[in-house]
């Protein structure tokens, strides 16, 4: 499974959404469709995305990769946002490839 990230197609920057996370809270459930526009309103409201219950919760997951997806979801927003793996960010023939990551 490749990791798993939100892309901004203006800016061309994107950022981690947390890997096996997103996949079971966002693409299992309909959320998040890979190489999509992501509904920037259905995201925010998926409650299990944004709040891992104890068992799953990592001090990565809760206090870094969230919140800096929180502050990325908010900030482009009205930009667009796709949803991305990695072979489309790394890989040198892929749409994204020259994208900066963000990171803090």
């Amino acid at each position: 499974m490749n990791c798993r990230h939100f892309g901004c197609p203006r800016c061309r920057t994107y950022v981690d959404a947390g890997y096996r996370w997103a996949y079971w809270t966002l693409e299992e459930p309909g959320v998040a469709v890979m190489g999509e526009w992501i509904d920037v309103a259905r995201l925010l409201a998926c409650h299990e995305y944004w709040n891992p219950p104890p068992d799953e919760q990592s001090h990565a997951l809760v206090h870094e990769t969230l919140p800096r997806v929180r502050r990325y979801v908010d900030a482009h927003r009205d930009h667009g946002l796709i949803y991305l793996e990695d072979d489309m960010v790394f890989d040198p023939d892929g749409p994204c490839h020259d994208w900066l990551e963000i990171e803090d």
